[in-house]
């Protein structure tokens, strides 16, 4: 995201390293929800889907 691009490391990179595991994977569910419940309402269908496979694929290699 743009208005993350001057940070030196990113919200969910920082999260993934220093939040326990369990904790990291609730915030990803969490995610996934909201980008579900707001699919055809915010940015279209097609931008929050990208949001939801994104959080998607971060949720299960926390899990593999």
């Amino acid at each position: 995201q743009p208005h993350y691009e001057s940070m030196t490391i990113q919200p969910i990179q920082f999260m993934a390293e220093s939040l326990p595991p369990d904790k990291f994977r609730g915030f990803l569910e969490g995610n996934v929800i909201k980008y579900i419940c707001r699919a055809d309402k915010k940015n279209g269908l097609e931008a929050e889907g990208e949001k939801i496979m994104k959080e998607l694929e971060a949720f299960t290699q926390q899990i593999d």
